[in-house]
């Protein structure tokens, strides 16, 4: 195997700091979303072939797949991943068993790994990759055991980004009170005393007190915190327009190892010129020992109002947070999660208790008599009376700033946030204005393929896409919005208009290469003398595979898109086909990009990338299922009717009630997964393989000739101590309800 000087490497692949942010972060880079195509992505078919040059496809080729053999999977280093830091770019994977060294072959792309690759030989399991900002670097390594290298494993490619200082928060209290904070019942919220100190900024608080905040978020072992100040200080928001907040509100990112849904999602609103929360990171010290990397973010209160400008006149707007999901035990209303679920005439026999019931369990800002009741009452007994059609759509457009409503709700689908519409928003009203209701996002932690699955919490990396268009649960107004044809069909529009005009896969790697370096510090530290002494670690996963996380971004986006528009079609009955079964005839993909084969439920099963240039044909996948295969329980016949070289990725499903694996848990074992290729010769070998669990997706580098072949994804070889057992990845007990 060749080995380039490092001087050549630098030479072709580094780029101006200046330019680093420039460059798509990692592997968000070679991929372009399926459905629409960009342009310059798409080869016109009619130039490049016809019907006589292509056949097209006249089956699956399922009856002609050939049936894979039994081979011996070779040992493979796993789990390579390299994460940007502040000294270059550190490299690490998995060991394996009786090897003596290992080959690491660095290039500066994609595709050129080992022929046009520099080769370190090492004896351990990382390796700090010194670089400048912007240099991409491809990374790929090899088990050497008694002298010989072994298989290589898949490619890894990023572009090296320079951390950046973040604020620092470093609360000081008394061991005592300390000991309380973390030794008393979560839920408590009587604050204790404090003080407060900020870097760089140097700024003066004063600390009325801290508790921890959250709901449903206080069940796990990393906490969030409330800090509520005397004074109103700068950094906690303040501008040109607004004081800083007298709250300082810390989200522990212990549901979110990528630490950016919150920010991207509420900046989709701020970039839609709706009323949304800014959000800042922070590093957060209690007596000089670091306890986590948090995402604060604005408080929805008065002060938040002033900011963007809208009416904050105590008795002249109401703002106001249903709760009747954190109320439902104590009421014994298990079954119903928000008010506009209930029929309050039915439940009392005045006004006035009905209102003091609202008040009982809905949330509000400043003093209560500040707000609206009857006008909420009248919300509540609307959208409980009023059936689906034309009056609930007419009552909707008297009531609501509809077409802002509609917005939001397009913007919920297509981030697919699973929390509910229940208590996840904020309800505003002017008053003094056009009196009408407006909505305002809250808790974004659970958008972009995140969610609650039983058991598990949000203490997961369990991903799906498909999740329906909006979680309405118990709310009368968004179900019925969703049963009236006028609104649901400007609902519909909406998500095509957005996913066309905004929210793109441009959109989304602008907004990873603004936060990347905002996050590296923070997020990659570990527990040690000086860190996380009261809280495990950052969360629930392992650090080293921050750039996965961030990866499964990008992979949400582009199969959600694809989904919705399918499922959008699916809903009208323009939808019918095959399940697990993908065909695209006679069309072209650009070299180094990406197309993918969906289904017509949505689902996306192979995506195609050439290397070496342009390819045109046509191409089917079918998931079949044998349980025989160790590992995913499927069988991938694919087919191509013009050779291909390149990336094959494929996709699975990983979730509790939909798991295509032996047992439901969210990465372990997966990591072990392989690519074994039967091609159309019949010819059974594994191929180089790369594994990212946290977007089911397995991606290999493949070479076949035209045909049906058959791939599997089945588990290779690794330690003993690297596999799962049941329940390893299950959360602590701390983190159940």
């Amino acid at each position: 195997m060749r080995s380039t000087p490092r001087s050549r490497l630098m030479h072709r692949s580094t780029l101006h700091p200046g330019t680093a942010l420039a460059v798509l972060v990692l592997l968000l880079a070679a991929c372009s979303t399926d459905v629409p195509q960009q342009p310059s992505d798409i080869i016109d078919g009619s130039d490049s072939f016809g019907p006589i040059d292509d056949p097209g496809l006249r089956d699956y080729g399922i009856n002609r797949a050939p049936e894979p053999r039994p081979i011996a999977l070779p040992p493979v280093p796993r789990a390579l991943t390299a994460t940007p830091g502040r000294d270059g770019i550190r490299v690490s994977w998995w060991d394996v068993d009786n090897a003596d060294a290992y080959a690491l072959y660095i290039a500066g792309g994609p595709g050129e790994t080992p022929d046009d690759a520099e080769r370190i030989q090492l004896e351990t399991l990382h390796f700090m990759d010194n670089v400048p900002p912007g240099t991409r670097r491809t990374y790929a390594v090899a088990a050497i055991i008694d002298g010989q290298e072994g298989a290589l494993s898949g490619e890894f490619t990023v572009t090296h980004v320079a951390p950046e200082r973040q604020r620092q928060l470093r609360l000081s209290m008394r061991e005592s009170d300390l000991d309380h904070l973390f030794t008393r019942n979560a839920y408590s919220n009587t604050l204790l005393p404090a003080q407060l100190s900020v870097l760089p900024d140097m700024e003066t608080v004063e600390v009325e007190g801290v508790r921890f905040r959250g709901a449903g978020s206080r069940r796990y072992p990393k906490f969030g915190f409330h800090i509520r100040t005397e004074n109103r200080p700068h950094f906690n928001f303040g501008d040109d327009y607004r004081r800083g907040g007298n709250r300082i509100l810390t989200n522990a990112l212990w549901t979110d190892p990528s630490a950016m849904r919150d920010a991207i999602a509420y900046q989709a609103y701020i970039d839609l010129g709706m009323p949304s929360p800014r959000t800042q990171y922070a590093e957060f010290y209690i007596n000089d020992i670091f306890e986590g990397f948090y995402v604060l973010f604005e408080r929805i209160d008065r002060e938040f109002l002033h900011g963007q400008n809208l009416n904050r006149r105590r008795g002249g707007m109401s703002l106001l947070r249903d709760d009747m999901k954190g109320n439902r035990r104590r009421l014994d209303m298990e079954d119903n999660s928000a008010t506009f679920g209930l029929d309050l005439d039915s439940m009392f026999d005045s006004d006035e208790e009905r209102i003091s019931f609202l008040q009982e369990i809905w949330e509000w800002r400043g003093e209560m008599e500040d707000h609206d009741w009857v006008g909420l009452l009248d919300l509540v007994r609307w959208a409980w009376n009023t059936p689906a059609g034309d009056l609930f759509e007419q009552g909707f457009r008297e009531r609501f700033r509809a077409d802002e409503a509609i917005t939001f709700l397009a913007i919920h689908s297509i981030f697919m946030d699973t929390d509910s519409l229940n208590v996840d928003l904020w309800y505003y009203r002017d008053e003094d204005g056009d009196g009408l209701w407006r909505l305002i996002p809250w808790d974004k932690n659970l958008v972009l393929g995140g969610g609650w699955y039983g058991d598990f919490l949000g203490s997961n990396s369990f991903f799906r896409y498909d999740r329906p268009l909006l979680s309405t649960l118990t709310n009368m107004i968004f179900e019925k919005l969703l049963q009236t044809r006028g609104l649901y069909d400007q609902f519909e529009d909406e998500i095509r208009r957005l996913l066309d005009e905004v929210f793109h896969r441009e959109w989304l790697e602008h907004q990873v290469n603004h936060l990347l370096p905002q996050i590296l510090d923070g997020m990659t530290r570990l527990p040690g003398p000086d860190a996380y002494h009261r809280q495990p670690s950052q969360h629930h996963d392992d650090p080293e595979y921050l750039m996965h996380h961030v990866e499964q971004l990008g992979e949400f986006m582009d199969l959600r898109r694809a989904w919705l528009i399918i499922e959008l079609e699916r809903r009208r009955g323009r939808v019918y086909g095959d399940v697990e079964r993908a065909r695209r005839e006679r069309f072209g993909i650009r070299d180094g990009r990406r197309r993918c084969l969906t289904d017509q439920r949505g689902h996306t099963w192979a995506c195609l990338s050439p290397r070496g240039g342009d390819w045109t044909g046509s191409a089917s996948v079918a998931a079949i299922r044998d349980d025989g295969v160790d590992g995913v329980n499927r069988r991938y016949i694919v087919q191509f009717t013009q050779p291909f070289q390149g990336e094959l990725t494929l996709f699975y499903h990983n979730a509790p009630g939909r798991n295509w694996l032996q047992r439901e848990e969210w990465a372990g074992d997966q990591w072990r997964l392989d690519m074994v290729h039967t091609s159309a010769s019949s010819v059974t070998a594994p191929l180089r393989t790369r594994v990212n669990p946290f977007a089911n997706m397995v991606v290999g580098q493949i070479s076949a000739e035209r045909g049906v072949h058959t791939f599997t994804l089945e588990f290779g070889p690794v330690p003993e101590h690297r596999r799962s057992t049941a329940g390893d990845d299950e959360p602590s007990e701390s983190a159940e309800p």
